[in-house]
Parts: structure tokens; C-alpha cells; sequence
């Protein structure tokens, strides 16, 4: 994920690697793990792929069971996505996206908190 949480590169095992907008929900690149670094360089803009809290109100958000569950404040837990295949679930605090790969499928979401 980018730094300023705009754009998600997404990888597959077929070794092509998709470039995501997440305000629009579209692919901007497609290309493969040989253009790694050029898509990291152009697109990404950042070595920080990593994630962050945000002001202590981090939404409760984990994959079981195949689905992205989001654990509300009052205890109760809604599922928002329920997928074939098991998750892989990278989350940017900072930004409110939520990212999760499962098989050759992708899910961006804008997190509200």
C-alpha cells in the first residue's frame, strides 16, 4: 500500500502484479513480478508498506473463517466480506483501507471509524 494509502499493488500466482486506485476502484497498472521495482518506484513512492493506529480508534477488523469480520464497539461482530478461499487481510490504519487477497480475487475497502 502506498503511503498516502491511495494505490494497492495486488500480486497473483500466476506472477502478474495489478496496481489499484482505492478511491475508484480501479486498475492502473498491470504488469508482472520482473517490473517489481519500477512499479514500486512509480507508483508507490514509499519503502513503508507497513500499517498504523490511528488516534486509538482502530476498527476491529480480522479474517476467520474465509470472511473479513468486523467486531463493532457493542461487542457484536458483522461479516463483511465472505470469500472461497483463505485471506490475506494487510490493513492502513492511517488511511481507513482495508485490503484482503483470497485466491485470484481482491476486496479494497474504505474504512469508516
Amino acid at each position: 500500500m502506498s503511503g498516502d494509502g491511495r494505490r494497492v499493488v495486488s500480486g497473483s500466482r500466476d506472477k502478474s502484479v495489478r496496481v489499484w486506485d482505492v478511491e475508484r476502484g480501479i486498475t492502473l497498472h498491470t504488469g508482472g513480478v520482473e517490473d517489481w521495482e519500477e512499479i514500486t518506484s512509480r507508483f508507490l513512492k514509499t519503502a513503508d508498506f507497513g500499517t498504523a493506529s490511528r488516534a486509538g480508534r482502530t476498527p476491529q477488523l480480522f479474517s476467520w473463517d474465509k470472511g473479513i469480520v468486523q467486531r463493532r464497539e457493542d461487542g457484536s461482530e458483522a461479516v463483511l466480506a465472505h470469500l472461497d478461499d483463505p485471506i490475506d487481510l494487510q490493513i492502513d490504519h492511517d488511511h481507513g483501507v482495508a485490503v484482503a487477497g483470497s485466491g485470484n480475487l481482491v476486496a479494497i475497502m474504505k474504512l469508516v471509524v
